[in-house]
C-alpha cells in the first residue's frame, strides 16, 4: 500500500532523457514506484496532477543561505520553486570555523549577503556549525564548503601578508579538521578580503590539503572583467599542481569591452581538461551579477579590519574616492560596470529601503550628492549591511554570456542566490557527493 499515488504527471527524471507521462508513488516520505497507472499498488492517497512537470528536486549549487537558515528554517523562498537542496560556504565566506572575536567583524563584513542573523552563532568550529543547522531542522537538504578566507581569518585575521610557516601549517590543519567534519571542499572568493590576499602558492598549498580527501575547490576567480585570461590560468594552474577538482563559479565576463570574448577562455578551459585537469564551469542564466557593496571599496582599506574600513571611509573619504578611480591589483566595479549600473539590492534598516532598486547614480542624485558618496554614506549608515546588484554583461549580449556556455560536461547552472529565506536538512556530505533528492 503506499501512502501517496501521484497520477497524470509528465515525469523528467534527471537523467537527460525526455518526459514521459506516467505515476510516481511514495511511502514512508519516499519514491518507491515510477510507472503507469496500471503498475502502481493501492494508495492511501491518489493526487492527478494535471499533466504538470513531476521532477527532482533543484540543486542550488551556489547559495548563501548560511544564517538564514538557522534564522528561517521553513526556507518558503527555496522550496516554492522547487529547491530541494541547498550548497553553502561559497566564494570563501564560510561561518565555520570562527573564533569568538572574529564572529562580530565576520558577520558585519558579510552581511550584505548573508544578511544580518538573528540569533546568535552559537559555533566556532565546522562541525558544532553543522550540529546547529541539525537542531534548526530546516526544510532541505545542505551541503556547505569551507572558506579559504574563513580559515584565513581565523589565523591571520585581515592582515594582508604572507603567512609565517607556522600559519600556513595552522590553516592546513584546519582544512583538514574541517573536511574530516563533513566540508565537500573549500571554496574561494579571490576578489573577497581576506582570501585575496592569499597567494597562488598559499592557495596551491591549502588545495592540496582538500584534494587528499577528494574534495572539491569551488572558486570565484581573481578576476572576471579585464584580467580575466590570467585569473583563469591561475586557478587551471592550482589544479594542475594539486590534482584537485575545480569548479570555476558564476563564470562570466564583466564589462562592456570584455563582452564577446568567452569563446577564447571555453577554449582555455577546453585545453586544460584536454590536459587531465578536472575542471568546470557554474553559471547563472541571467545577465546581472550580485555582491555585497562595500566590494566597491579597494581591498588595502579592508585589511583594517570592519571597524577600520568603516572609518577609513568616514575621516578618509578623499582618498578613498581617488582610489576608486584606479584598476591596479583589484577588479574595480565602479570602473568596469559604471556607476550607473551598479544598484542597491537591499538594505538591513527600515529608513533607508527607499534606497532599493535604486542606482547609485539615482541615489546620488536623490540625495543631491555624487554616486560615490552616496554610496560609501549609505554604506555607513547601514554597518557594511547593504546588498549589490550589477548590471555588467548587458541584456543585448546575452548570448555571449548565456547561450554561449553551453558545453555540458563542463557547465552547470546556479542561482549564485542571497536568501531572505533559508535552506536545508541533511548533513553536509564528504568529498562533494551530492546529497539523494527526495
Amino acid at each position: 500500500m503506499l501512502d501517496l499515488l501521484l497520477t497524470n504527471a509528465r515525469i523528467v527524471d534527471g537523467t537527460g532523457n525526455p518526459w514521459r507521462k506516467g505515476c510516481v508513488g511514495v511511502r514512508d516520505g519516499r519514491i518507491v514506484a515510477v510507472g503507469s497507472a496500471h503498475d502502481m499498488p493501492e494508495a492511501r492517497t491518489v493526487l492527478d496532477i494535471g499533466g504538470n512537470i513531476l521532477c527532482p528536486g533543484f540543486i542550488d549549487s551556489h547559495s548563501h543561505s548560511d544564517l538564514r537558515i538557522i534564522d528561517e528554517p521553513l526556507a518558503l523562498p527555496k522550496i516554492m520553486q522547487g529547491i530541494t537542496t541547498e550548497n553553502v560556504g561559497l566564494d570563501s565566506m564560510s561561518v565555520a570555523p570562527i573564533s569568538d572575536k572574529n564572529k562580530e567583524p565576520w558577520s558585519t563584513s558579510i552581511s550584505g549577503l548573508d544578511g544580518v542573523a538573528q540569533k546568535p552563532w552559537g559555533w566556532n568550529g565546522f562541525a558544532s556549525y553543522l550540529n546547529a543547522l541539525d537542531a534548526a531542522k530546516p526544510s532541505v537538504n545542505l551541503s556547505s564548503y569551507v572558506g579559504l578566507g574563513t580559515v584565513r581569518l581565523d589565523v591571520m585575521g585581515m592582515e594582508d601578508r604572507p603567512p609565517t610557516a607556522e600559519e600556513l601549517r595552522l590553516m592546513e590543519e584546519s582544512v583538514a579538521r574541517c573536511m574530516e567534519e563533513g566540508a565537500r571542499g573549500i571554496s574561494a572568493g579571490l576578489i573577497y578580503t581576506p582570501n585575496k590576499y592569499q597567494s597562488t602558492e598559499e592557495l596551491v598549498a591549502l588545495a592540496k590539503v582538500a584534494a587528499r580527501y577528494d574534495g572539491i575547490l569551488d572558486v570565484h576567480m581573481r578576476n572576471e572583467a579585464d584580467h580575466m585570461a590570467e585569473a583563469l590560468e591561475e586557478v587551471i594552474h592550482i589544479g594542475r599542481e594539486t590534482g584537485i577538482r575545480i569548479l570555476v563559479t558564476h563564470f562570466k565576463l564583466r564589462g562592456r569591452r570584455n563582452w564577446g570574448n568567452s569563446r577564447r577562455h571555453l577554449d582555455t578551459i577546453d585545453r586544460a581538461r584536454g590536459e587531465g585537469i578536472d575542471i568546470g564551469i557554474a553559471q547563472y542564466p541571467y545577465t546581472a551579477n550580485s555582491t555585497f557593496m562595500h566590494v566597491v571599496v579597494p581591498p588595502w582599506y579592508h585589511s583594517r579590519g570592519t571597524d577600520g574600513l568603516l572609518k577609513a571611509l568616514a575621516e578618509e573619504r578623499e582618498q578613498v574616492k581617488k582610489d576608486m578611480l584606479t584598476t591596479e591589483g583589484w577588479e574595480n566595479f565602479s570602473q568596469v560596470m559604471g556607476w550607473e549600473n551598479i544598484y542597491v539590492s537591499s538594505v538591513a534598516s527600515e529608513k533607508n529601503l527607499w534606497c532599493e532598486g535604486k542606482s547609485a547614480v539615482a541615489l546620488g542624485e536623490a540625495l543631491g550628492k555624487s554616486p560615490e558618496d552616496a554610496v560609501l554614506d549609505l554604506l555607513i549608515e547601514e554597518n557594511l549591511a547593504v546588498g549589490l546588484l550589477g548590471h555588467g554583461m548587458g541584456r543585448h549580449k546575452a548570448p555571449d554570456h548565456v547561450s554561449d556556455h553551453r558545453r555540458p560536461a563542463e557547465r552547470r547552472q546556479a542561482a549564485s542566490a542571497y536568501l531572505c529565506g533559508r535552506p536545508p536538512v541533511h548533513r553536509p556530505l564528504r568529498a562533494g557527493k551530492a546529497p539523494a533528492h527526495p
